[in-house]
């Protein structure tokens, strides 16, 4: 009993589903059959193992161009089942040239085209017309094929990624030589990978539509392809072990069939020259299926500008994106490998480095900047951003956006009317100063007070006046000085003498009678100042509690001592706070003198 087998995978994009291969009787055929028996398809794609499609990321605009040989023994055999022996190989050899290239649209977003080219094919002589086939010989052009990947989650140099790639081929084959489908057909893929400090897995899932084909008495149609890969440091971004797997069984045929379903493995190394990729790997089919070779080889060269650049490889990586320390242009921030590791924050496609506007999307023309108005000045150098306008007038318009008779270009206010003296800027209370240089715009002042107004006239302007009713010291904060020893502020009585006491004791020495009947006579005078808290104050010497009693018994006598010159009782009250809020350091007699003080705080001022 005769049986061929079936045909392999492509790789492709989105999602996958089930698959098939249907057998038939033989039946005699007039001509070789329209089927593709090299189940090989390299990729172009940045980052893709071998024949393993991965979710790698590209730098926007990134191309690549490359040549993959290889050469199939016996793809294609006339099994005798009942033996298990090769008897016949229709596809002896196939030497294979396959130009590629692809190029990224958005780092997300790429496409590749392949020109596959036969050098060679050869196979035996069939033994007599039962087979249906001529024999195979020469060479010419393989089936065209045209991809295109997007990347939807990851795709950088560490963590999961997830992809989705269609691939379509086009019936540009020679029809004898057993290297091209019959129509068109096309392979939906979704691609899921894992990479970390130089190793990558990836895993592919996959379903191929193409049209039916009669390959000796087997119908060869849709099938379901399941492929892994991996990716292997050896040398830091240098040289890497790559390998690859993949399967392919027929939609309808029985699973685990050794001559349905297809299995083949490849392995090899990559070695990374900067720009420059040179791979090699060999291997062969697993099974007896259609498109699996008993020996497999591939070489590969590729050069993609701007892919240089080494992996991490448990070497140190500060920021971990990835990328070893000292090949990372941006060792302590997280970035995209075709930066290389520096981030590009507004994803303008320039890094951050180079990105002169990094938090705001622009072109390269303008180094990263936004032109808002689009007149050929990025923002950041056009004072009109929001305008166009000429060049030479830094990008505002040639114009009177105000209508006050002054051009924009020379109009310090140019969305608000003012006269030709203030350089076209208002002065709204008119006291002769526009108001960008007027501190108060809305109250008519002076040039001398900054056009602040000064009600009292004493020189200081009422936003800066303490006492802007009465004119006083500007020394004072602006208000006046009734008393030789005693100043009134917003915030407290100043007395310009000290309150002595007995040491140790609240008597109050005599020397200080008279400067408290002052404090008693200024506060009858200003009935403005309703109520005042008498504060007694220590040094830090001897007993804490001891001198916060001390002190509240000193504010208690002075407290007696104004009631007694005839101030009303509710205007007053005594507390004592002892060492613990010092003005001066307590560890010079200087500075402890002054903390030795009574203060007189307003607690409430009225009209």
């Amino acid at each position: 009993m005769w049986r061929i087998p079936v045909l392999r995978l492509s790789f492709a994009l989105a999602f996958g589903v089930v698959v098939g291969l249907l057998s038939r009787p033989a039946t005699l055929l007039a001509q070789n059959a329209a089927v593709d028996v090299d189940s090989f398809r390299p990729s172009a794609f940045r980052g893709d193992l071998l024949g393993t499609a991965t979710s790698t990321l590209s730098r926007a605009g990134q191309w690549s161009a490359g040549f993959w040989f290889g050469r199939s023994g016996a793809p294609l055999k006339l099994v005798n089942t009942e033996e298990d022996k090769g008897n016949y190989a229709i596809v002896e050899s196939l030497l294979k040239g396959t130009v590629a290239g692809s190029v990224a649209f958005t780092p997300w977003l790429s496409a590749a085209a392949y020109v596959p080219l036969i050098l060679g094919a050869s196979g035996e002589e069939p033994p007599d017309s039962e087979f249906g086939y001529t024999k195979v010989g020469g060479g010419g052009l393989g089936d065209l094929r045209l991809s295109v990947k997007a990347t939807l989650l990851g795709g950088e140099a560490e963590g999961f990624g997830l992809a989705v790639m269609e691939d379509l081929t086009f019936p540009t084959a020679k029809k004898d030589l057993f290297a091209g489908e019959a129509g068109v057909s096309g392979t939906t893929m979704l691609i899921g990978d894992w990479a970390s400090t130089g190793w990558r897995i990836a895993g592919n899932l996959g379903y191929r539509m193409r049209k039916n084909a009669d390959l000796i008495g087997r119908v060869v149609s849709d099938e379901v392809v399941l492929g892994a890969g991996v990716q292997a440091p050896l040398v830091c971004g240098t040289l890497y072990g790559v390998g690859s797997a993949e399967s392919r069984f027929a939609v309808g045929s029985e699973f685990g069939n050794k001559y349905t379903n297809a299995l083949e493995a490849l392995g090899g190394v990559r070695l990374q020259v900067g720009d420059l990729a040179i791979a090699g790997a060999a291997g062969g089919g697993l099974t007896k299926a259609t498109g699996m070779p008993q020996l497999r080889l591939a070489f590969n060269v590729q050069w993609s500008p701007g892919s240089g650049g080494a992996d991490a490889c448990g070497g140190p990586d500060g920021d971990g994106d990835g990328l070893a320390d000292d090949i990372d242009r941006c060792p302590l921030i997280p970035g995209l490998r075709q930066f290389a590791g520096c981030p590009d924050t507004d994803n303008d496609g320039l890094p951050d480095l180079e990105d002169k506007c990094p938090k705001d999307y622009g072109p390269k023309d303008f180094q990263g900047c936004p032109d808002t108005d689009g007149d050929g000045l990025p923002d950041h150098m056009d004072k009109c951003p929001d305008k166009i306008g000429p060049k030479d007038n830094k990008g505002c318009p040639i114009g009177d956006a105000d209508g006050d008779g002054l051009s924009d270009a020379e109009d310090h206010c140019p969305k608000e009317a003012g006269p030709k003296e203030f350089k076209g800027c208002p002065d709204t209370d008119g006291d002769g100063l526009s108001d960008k240089d007027d501190r108060c715009p809305q109250a008519p002042g002076t040039e001398a007070t900054r056009g602040c107004p000064d009600k009292d006239g004493d020189g200081l302007p009422d936003i800066d006046d303490k006492c802007p009713d009465k004119a006083g010291d500007a020394e004072h904060g602006g208000c006046p000085v009734s008393s030789k020893t005693v100043v009134i502020t917003k915030e407290k009585l100043v007395l310009l003498d000290k309150i002595f006491f007995e040491s140790g004791k609240d008597t109050i020495l005599v020397q200080s009678y008279d400067l408290l009947k002052e404090v008693a006579r200024v506060l009858s005078e200003h009935p403005e100042v309703k109520r005042v808290r008498i504060e007694g104050h220590t040094d830090n010497k001897g007993n804490k509690g001891k001198n916060i009693k001390l002190s509240a018994a000193r504010a208690e006598a002075v407290k007696a001592f104004i009631l007694r010159e005839g101030v009303q009782s509710w205007r007053l009250e005594a507390k004592g706070y002892g060492p613990t809020r010092p003005i001066a350091s307590n560890k010079t007699d200087e500075g402890r003198a002054k903390n030795r003080r009574v203060d007189f705080m307003i607690v409430e001022m009225g009209d």
